[in-house]
């Protein structure tokens, strides 16, 4: 066999250099073109999350900003771009889109400072250094502010995506509740004052008759009372009633822990005073009780009215229950689960 030529190995050695170098140049423009804005708003998967960015305060800065790690390696690194170009290629996406790898704080610092106290907004005392302190992620609070973490799937996958009325203008800001929940899971302070440099409380709240009147306020207005006290508030359960305020009461740890102990005015001689005052307000005492046996998800006291009021006495009791307690007593005959002494002396002194 002949021996191959200087010229044919030098050839050989160029056309290899250049496939070569042909892949590598694609291969490095493919990893770059696939880090690119434009990259992720060609396909219909990422559609979405590519408006909502387009949308959002984020807009002048590239994807590879925030999903890829800093250093000379980034290109080929953690994007895996490779399996999403044959993905794009083959349309075969796993729907909704979703992350693997949340963004670190690390990458926020990148652009923003932890230094920072306050909110432009509202009166909000946001100390980020000691969020920063306690590995507290950036996105824990400010998820959905690119991307709109909180729509709606079903929305994400409609063809006609920013055509749908459910499509979100804004991105999703983080309530109250969420920071509430938070605290309370690493055990932090959940005081007003921990977070609000102006904290109003109502002049309602300071009458001297409000623990007893608070509740015909409720009636009025319980919006009102929801702004400070919607983190309590978790109706799942309450069914035995219609009533919006009355389901609130019943579905707020914070009024029912209360309405199921016994109130100050329900003093010795309420039993006799109860009849009216119930005919005038039978709605404030359906609040704290129900008129069947209450269940444990009624969250109500358990003293209800059928307690008393279901079982009448037979005609003539009146002239026959004096023999019968007599023989019996009161305490068998039960007498004063449901009525008071004071009904005996009134009646039995003429005052009746």
């Amino acid at each position: 066999m002949a021996e191959m030529s200087n010229e044919k190995k030098l050839k050989l050695l160029i056309l290899g250099c250049s496939v070569l170098l042909f892949f590598l140049v694609a291969t490095f423009a493919s990893a770059q073109y696939s880090k690119s804005p434009n990259f992720c708003s060609s396909c219909h998967a990422t559609a979405p999350q590519v408006e909502a960015w387009e949308k959002s305060s984020h807009s002048t800065v590239a994807c590879v900003k925030c999903h890829s790690t800093p250093g000379v390696f980034q290109i080929f690194g953690d994007k895996d771009w490779a399996k999403k170009t044959v993905q794009f290629a083959t349309q075969l996406w796993e729907r909704p889109v979703k992350i693997l790898n949340p963004v670190g704080n690390e990458v926020c610092l990148k652009c923003h400072s932890e230094n920072r106290e306050t909110t432009p907004s509202g009166d909000l005392i946001i100390p980020h250094d000691r969020h920063q302190e306690k590995s507290v992620r950036c996105i824990a609070c400010h998820r959905g502010v690119v991307h709109g973490e909180k729509m709606n799937i079903e929305v994400m996958e409609q063809r006609e995506f920013s055509s749908n009325p459910k499509h979100p203008k804004t991105p999703p800001k983080t309530n109250m509740n969420d920071c509430l929940d938070c605290h309370v899971k690493k055990k932090q302070t959940i005081a007003c004052e921990a977070c609000h440099t102006d904290i109003v409380r109502p002049s309602s709240h300071d009458e001297p008759n409000f623990d007893t009147e608070h509740g015909s306020q409720a009636f009025q207005d319980v919006d009102g009372c929801n702004k400070c006290h919607s983190y309590t508030f978790n109706n799942e359960g309450v069914k035995s009633v219609e009533d919006r305020v009355k389901k609130y009461a019943r579905g707020n740890v914070f009024c029912y822990t209360c309405h199921m102990k016994t109130p100050l005015g329900h003093d010795g001689e309420w039993l006799d005073r109860h009849p009216s005052l119930a005919k005038e307000n039978e709605d404030g005492c359906l609040v704290c009780h129900g008129e069947e046996k209450p269940q444990k998800e009624d969250r109500v006291t358990k003293t209800y009215c059928n307690t008393c009021h279901a079982e009448p006495h037979a005609n003539g009791w009146r002239n026959l229950h004096p023999s019968e307690v007599k023989i019996e007593g009161t305490a068998k005959r039960k007498c004063f689960d449901c009525h008071s002494q004071n009904q005996c002396y009134t009646c039995h002194t003429g005052q009746r």
